[in-house]
């Protein structure tokens, strides 16, 4: 079973987001009710003090809205991120699962890439290689060519399709980047593998002229697990690659 460098940094990543949202809606009761004690105020007080105080009370009220759509918009982020955390640990569950313990998996690495990082979601280094997996979470038809900078996703049948920037060229960019920072590091590692996994239940592939392999997560543990390009690589290469990894953690 492999072993996971990165849980303690991913699960306090994971915990952030939830406890920095609790007193932002704190703020929001306060502003209701003070928005709410101001129009009251200005209702009993028209006939004396004029339109004023209401029309402050009203500000304060449309303030508290749009601060309210603030809110769940950020949740709905929160949401969105608990969403994918959940989904790649079950691909990363299955990554350990297949993988000996002669192998190491890295999750959420920022690869130093000129004036700024290259985020790449899933490192696995074993003794036939590494793989740098990027995944999505995308769900219907999805559609296009291997070179093409945009692919199509339909969501349901019947319903418009959309453009998606195509992951393959993001995938590209953070294999060069962990090849980069390799080099600079002085570490030799010339298999450098992209996999693209579709994590979504129920999504449909149909990509032309594509040389990086496209997997559900079940198939990508596999390939991970059984893919040689007939060279071997000793405890020491694998330590030194993953202590070089271990610098942009």
């Amino acid at each position: 079973m492999a072993r996971i460098l990165t849980d303690e940094f991913i699960e306090r990543r994971h915990r952030f987001p939830q406890r920095r949202f609790q007193p932002v809606h704190a703020l929001l009761a306060v502003e209701v009710l003070v928005a709410l004690n101001l129009f009251v105020a200005g209702i009993l007080l028209f006939g004396s003090q004029g339109p004023g105080l209401l029309a402050i009370g009203a500000l304060a009220g449309f303030a508290c809205v749009g601060h309210a759509v603030w809110i769940q918009k950020r949740e709905n982020e929160r949401r969105a991120i608990d969403a994918r955390w959940h989904e790649g640990v079950g691909l990363t569950e299955r990554l350990k699962a297949a993988l000996g313990e002669d192998c190491y998996i890295l999750e959420d690495v920022g690869m130093p890439g000129g004036w700024r990082r290259v985020p790449v979601r899933l490192l696995a280094i074993t003794p036939r290689g590494l793989f740098v997996i990027e995944v999505r979470f995308w769900r219907g038809l999805v559609e296009g060519a291997g070179q093409d900078a945009w692919w199509t996703l339909r969501p349901a049948p019947g319903s418009k399709p959309f453009r998606v920037p195509n992951p393959l060229v993001e995938l590209r960019r953070q294999v060069e980047a962990v090849d980069r920072h390799f080099q600079r590091g002085g570490v030799e590692w010339p298999d450098i593998q992209p996999v693209l996994v579709m994590d979504a239940p129920g999504t449909e592939w149909r990509i032309e002229e594509a040389s990086t392999p496209i997997l559900d997560p079940e198939a990508a543990a596999r390939h991970v697990a059984t893919w040689s390009a007939g060279r071997a690589y000793s405890i020491r290469k694998i330590d030194q690659a993953t202590g070089r990894l271990r610098e942009a953690l």
